[in-house]
């Protein structure tokens, strides 16, 4: 039998779903425990499919542009939200496009490294570590760091996941026609997550594994600019829903 029948675009469609999920559950109190359970395989998936996204580009600097750009609105949302709607017991950390973009500089990173492009890839593998210096200086200076933040993406110290995601979308890439080798990198980082986060439910990122075994290396209808409106747009409406309610 066949189980090789998710398309990206279909991987990408479970991965909303499972988000939507997770973020209720971060957003309202007493929702059920399961929602971030099922919630910590979103990660693995959509950094797998930003992986197969910059192996398949055109342009792969159009892609990171288009990240960083993504990863710049959502953050001056979130900021401007907050700031005409406070909520005390919600802060809007959510920066996942932060750490796709971190993610794909990496894969760039590793591209040009496989070339010889010693000198470039060093300088390109520096920089989002310099940018986010700044970043680190003025933690404790909220009108600065946000500030900062809105003009900078590339923190890689304070992107959501950290540098523990940016791994593990880089070696998603550097495996990427390994798939064996990929599912157990997976398995290997759920294993350790739950120490590094100090979370007791974050190695059922493992669950990941799933959809990703069922992929069948083809991209499906694409849907691009859903998925880059839906991340933000949720969570701005069940963070509104929630501070008014």
């Amino acid at each position: 039998m066949n189980i090789k029948v998710l398309s990206a675009t279909s991987l990408k469609i479970i991965a909303i779903i499972l988000m939507f999920g997770d973020h209720v559950h971060q957003m309202f109190a007493g929702s059920p425990v399961g929602l971030t359970i099922l919630g910590r395989a979103v990660f693995p998936i959509f950094l797998f499919c930003v992986a197969e996204s910059f192996h398949y580009t055109r342009s792969k600097g159009r892609l990171i542009l288009r990240l960083g750009i993504a990863a710049v609105l959502m953050a001056m949302g979130s900021i401007f939200l907050m700031q005409i709607l406070p909520n005390e017991s919600i802060f809007l950390f959510n920066s996942a496009f932060s750490c796709f973009f971190i993610t794909a500089i990496y894969m760039k990173v590793w591209d040009m490294l496989r070339a010889k492009k010693w000198l470039g890839g060093g300088l390109l593998a520096i920089l989002p570590i310099v940018l986010a210096m700044p970043a680190v200086v003025f933690f404790d200076n909220e009108w600065v760091f946000n500030r900062i933040c809105l003009l900078v993406p590339s923190l890689l110290t304070l992107t959501d996941g950290g540098w523990f995601m940016v791994a593990l979308g880089v070696l998603f890439y550097v495996l990427r026609c390994h798939r064996v080798r990929q599912i157990i990198i997976l398995l290997a980082f759920a294993a350790i997550s739950g120490f590094y986060y100090g979370n007791p439910f974050q190695p059922f990122m493992a669950l990941g594994a799933l959809p990703i075994i069922m992929y069948n290396g083809l991209k499906g209808r694409g849907l691009k600019w859903l998925f880059y409106g839906f991340y933000p747009v949720h969570i701005w409406i069940l963070y509104i829903i929630a501070t008014i309610y």
